[in-house]
């Protein structure tokens, strides 16, 4: 599982977000400050398993870790059938 925000020094965090679920090398959970729509469609259109809220909360990334391995999990197996 990547835990990846959005704002990265030099490039898009959506952009690696991309490239790691076009490739399948990991499930993406993004992790973001803002709360527009626009960036929200953004976070919906990366492929990324689930987004995140700043502040983090420790009670939420327990929780939303194992749904997102179990989902890209599930999503590889369907894929090789």
């Amino acid at each position: 599982v990547v835990l990846l925000d959005i704002v990265l020094p030099t490039l898009s965090g959506l952009e690696v977000a991309r490239a790691i679920v076009a490739e399948r090398l990991a499930a993406v959970i993004l992790v973001t400050g803002a709360s527009d729509g626009e960036t929200l469609t953004e976070l919906d259109s990366s492929g990324a398993m689930a987004f995140l809220s700043k502040p983090l909360r420790e009670t939420d990334l327990r929780g939303i870790i194992p749904i997102a391995l179990a989902r890209h999990r599930e999503r590889l197996a369907l894929e090789e059938e």
